[in-house]
């Protein structure tokens, strides 16, 4: 079964706005708070999950020259694609390509083309990007894609409706600089859009659902803010998996007494809340407060322990580091 069950990349974001107005972001994209933030109990969780074998950057971005010149392609322009599609027929830049049913086909061989590198020195990163239906503008699905040295091309897809995270991988046709991936493992949704359109902060892909439905949407690359933002909060994501991971190996060998005296605060297992700097530094105190007595080093010199705390002063040090939002102003009264 896919991670989130059933048919994840199939199940288009909603195109409706939430009720009440929000101001104008022009052509960025909105993120909705905590659209990088999620956590399960017990699981070790970080939407870009798979990124991690294609460098520590998966933010950074390449020109069409930087990206075909790691690829080894000769060729010097890049092929324009402005995708949309119509009664059944593909169009780029208003001039009939081929039907959809053709170009999909084209698509899934392309995307089956070439097989990916295993070494992590042989993927280029080329960005993370919101995948927006025409009209919408808060972001719902993210993809991370990353370009080998031989054409291939991998990276991660994310829906936060759902926190589905899943695999995708493809390929570049050299000939036409046709870009395609498949999202998914299990019937697979296919994706297409140009080698160029990875270079560019806003450009069209294709999507080609199941049941033969085929749409164009936007293509919109993350802005520098929302990387920081971003980075930041799977990092502090990352932290706290290793941090319920690490607790729970401790807690295994603890009687209830000090199940209770070590416990991590209830917040820290919820999917939408974060832990305050007061509960963690309660903790901290406890944990603190045995490692420098001697009577209590049969448990203090656990290895699951001593990593336990320094990721408890990791994870407090790691908040520390976040903006706080400050409190909202008074209501206006009539």
């Amino acid at each position: 079964m896919k991670p989130g069950g059933g048919k994840p990349p199939g199940n288009r974001p909603p195109g409706n706005r939430p009720p009440g107005n929000r101001p104008g972001y022009g052509n960025k994209p909105y993120y909705p708070p905590g659209y990088w933030h999620g956590h399960r109990p017990g699981y070790r969780y970080n939407p870009y999950q798979h990124y991690h074998r294609y460098g520590y950057r998966p933010w950074a971005w390449a020109t069409f020259g930087g990206v075909a010149a790691w690829i080894g392609y000769s060729a010097a322009t890049p092929v324009i694609y402005n995708y949309s599609v119509n009664d059944g027929y593909v169009y780029n830049d208003g001039v009939q390509v081929a039907s959809v049913s053709e170009y999909e086909t084209q698509a899934d061989q392309i995307a089956e083309s070439v097989p990916p590198p295993d070494d992590a020195s042989e993927w280029m990163s080329v960005g993370v990007f919101a995948i927006l239906p025409e009209g919408v503008e808060e972001v719902d699905v993210t993809v991370q894609l990353a370009v080998g040295k031989n054409g291939a091309v991998a990276g991660t897809y994310y829906k936060k409706d759902g926190d589905i995270t899943l695999p995708l991988k493809g390929a570049i046709d050299e000939k036409n600089q046709r870009v395609a991936w498949k999202v998914g493992e299990e019937d697979a949704i296919t994706m297409e859009t140009g080698l160029d359109s990875l270079t560019k902060d806003q450009s069209k892909v294709i999507i080609y659902f199941s049941e033969g439905v085929s749409e164009t949407w936007n293509m919109q690359r993350i802005d520098e803010e929302t990387a920081k933002l971003a980075q930041q909060e799977i990092h502090n994501e990352d932290l706290k998996g290793q941090l319920v991971t690490s607790y729970q190996e401790l807690e295994s060998n603890l009687d209830d007494s000090w199940k209770d005296y070590l416990a991590l605060p209830d917040s820290i297992y919820s999917e939408t809340a974060i832990p305050t700097k007061a509960e963690l530094e309660t903790v901290i105190k406890h944990y603190q407060q045995i490692q420098t007595d001697s009577k209590y080093q049969v448990l203090t010199k656990r290895p699951e322990f001593q990593k336990t705390y320094q990721l408890l002063n990791d994870y407090l040090k790691d908040l520390e580091q976040q903006p706080e939002v400050p409190a909202p102003p008074p209501a206006a009264t009539s």
